[in-house]
């Protein structure tokens, strides 16, 4: 017969195998806010993306990822990990009762998360191979070594070691959210506007100029020279870029916030807390206040701040969905340790700053069509700043002597994630770009990257399905051209 401590050994462990099937479910909630968030015409690329973020982050996670973000060893505190035995999984047995495959998993579904954020800020325009790279990268290398300085028991720390900083962020505000905004908003400011987003219409590429161009023409195959130039020519001068599935948003959305009471409650690692105020079902609270209020600020601020906002303009359900994901990742750093009345306000403040950055990034011409930075990102920032302020025990609202001294380390590991992850993003998206790997050409990224790439598309007119046809017998994959 089991023993007591037995039995809540178990019980945590379900918690963790729980929580770890729901935080995965996530990818299937981002699958359907960036589909519908994109023009139809680039919808199964997208997908693509988001399984591939699943596929090639399980293998790069288990051949080097976990290794690097908990092989500490020894007296820890190291820059990365180093536990032979980690890598591919080797030996993940212990002696001490743990259970490391659980851990393994989890903390899985955790880098899947962050490297599925960056696919929506490149999305419309990015290379597939390029992307698949950097997933590759992010959940191998940039993402674990963060994970390895703080969660990991690394020189950053969270709080459990008395030789690290004392760094505290308990969900992965920034840790994953974070990590992945900032990687997206780089690869977004490098790879440039989507084509036809441009601010300055001087640098906008002619698609006539294309040398791609007078071959589609010159193919009798596609039909007739006409035909084939006046559906270029609409395509080109389509400055309708509102995504092409309102439901498909609101549904993922309902997916992500679901999986999030999850991927916060689950972080405790057990069901038996010492205290009730750190346990799952109030972390489950704090969430839901916070993404609530996030939703509010940013569904009535976002037209006005943007200057879209009219009689027949007031409301947008996609800022709305936005706000929910910026009021949820500015509460995960500090959901263990905050009342509910600093939760509803953090969350607040998460839409409005949501918002603003979607303003800063239309001043400054960066294309995010799905927003991921400014909800990710941005909030994400707003999120470590939070826990220096309101985490009950340590931040600036407490009595804690130290209180100042943790709020200083807070705004120093989040400027020191923040430089990681940027160069790591530059030394790769920078070569992408001048190697011309990183961005499809102009003609593919007009017709759309479901033909282009994929040889269909989800929603096409009926002049389309012609094409397509005919494309399809003469070898082509689309209208963009030979099959590369």
């Amino acid at each position: 017969m089991a023993t007591l401590a037995e039995t809540q050994a178990a019980i945590d462990q379900l918690l963790l195998v729980v929580a770890t099937g729901f935080i995965l479910l996530m990818q299937a909630g981002f699958a359907l806010v960036e589909t519908g968030s994109v023009r139809s015409k680039n919808s199964k690329n997208i997908l693509i993306k988001n399984m591939f973020d699943c596929c090639a982050g399980a293998i790069a996670f288990w051949a080097v990822g976990f290794a690097f973000a908990f092989g500490q060893t020894g007296d820890q505190g190291r820059f990365i990990g180093n536990n032979g035995s980690y890598f591919f999984a080797a030996d993940l047995n212990t002696d001490d009762g743990s259970n490391t495959w659980i851990l393994w998993a989890f903390q899985f579904s955790f880098a899947a998360t962050s490297a599925t954020i960056v696919s929506g800020s490149l999305a419309e325009r990015t290379m597939l191979p390029a992307y698949m790279l950097f997933s590759v990268l992010m959940t191998g290398f940039i993402y674990p070594v963060v994970v390895s300085w703080t969660w990991g028991g690394g020189w950053l720390g969270d709080g459990s070691n008395p030789n690290n900083w004392g760094f505290h962020d308990f969900a992965g505000t920034g840790i994953v959210h974070m990590v992945g905004g900032v990687a997206g908003f780089v690869g977004a400011a490098v790879i440039g506007p989507r084509h036809g987003k441009e601010k300055d219409q001087a640098r906008k590429r002619n698609i006539k100029n294309e040398p791609e161009y007078e071959a589609i023409l010159s193919d009798a195959s596609l039909g007739s020279r006409e035909d084939i130039e006046n559906w270029l020519e609409n395509l080109d001068n389509d400055k309708e870029f509102a995504g092409n599935s309102p439901p498909f948003v609101v549904v993922g959305t309902i997916i992500l916030l679901v999986s999030w009471l999850f991927f916060n409650g689950g972080s405790t690692g057990s069901m038996f807390s010492d205290s009730t105020a750190q346990s799952t079902p109030k972390i489950i609270v704090v969430t839901i206040l916070s993404g609530a209020a996030g939703g509010l600020s940013a569904a009535f601020l976002k037209t006005r701040v943007m200057g879209s906002y009219s009689e027949k303009n007031r409301y947008d359900v996609g800022s709305l969905c936005n706000g929910i994901l910026a009021g949820l990742v500015s509460i995960t750093g500090v959901c263990d340790r905050v009342d509910p009345w600093a939760a509803f306000l953090i969350g607040l403040l998460g839409g409005i700053i949501y918002v603003l950055s979607c303003k800063l990034l239309d001043i400054l011409n960066i294309d995010d069509p799905i927003e991921a930075s400014p909800v990710h990102g941005f909030c994400g920032i707003w999120g470590l700043i939070a826990v220096g302020i309101f985490d009950t025990e340590y931040g600036l609202i407490s009595s804690n002597e130290q209180k100042g001294h943790f709020f200083g380390i807070q705004l120093l590991g989040c400027l020191i994630i923040v430089a990681w992850v940027a160069v790591l993003s530059l030394a790769f998206f920078l070569p992408a770009k001048a190697l011309r790997m990183l961005r499809v050409p102009l003609i593919e990224e007009v017709i759309g990257l479901d033909i282009a790439e994929m040889g269909t598309q989800a929603k096409i007119t009926a002049q389309e399905k012609i094409i397509q046809r005919r494309a399809s017998i003469s070898g082509f994959a689309g209208p963009a051209g030979k099959t590369q």
